[in-house]
């Protein structure tokens, strides 16, 4: 993953810390009725590129958000915590 072009995957939890370990962007499309997902795809929204899957155009993604979709130097998320901080999911 670290040396891909560029990352489209789903907004699982696993996944997103798993991009957040290696200080990667990606393209989330969370699976549909999956409220998890899609909720953790808006929560990111502001470092990562999001589609739903019925709306999925890689062409007008990548066209339009190039510098976001090459992104590989996202702060990882331990770093941009407080040393002290705990991360918890609360399901619905």
């Amino acid at each position: 993953m670290e040396q891909s072009e560029f990352i489209i995957c789903r907004s699982g939890y696993s996944t997103i810390m798993d991009l957040h370990a290696i200080g990667r962007s990606a393209i989330l499309v969370p699976t549909p009725g999956q409220s998890e997902q899609e909720y953790l795809a808006e929560l990111h929204s502001n470092l990562m590129i999001t589609s739903q899957q019925n709306k999925f155009d890689l062409e007008r993604l990548t066209q339009s958000r190039t510098e976001q979709i090459h992104n590989k130097n996202i702060e990882p998320l331990a770093k941009s915590l407080p040393e002290n901080a705990v991360l918890t999911v609360q399901p619905d």
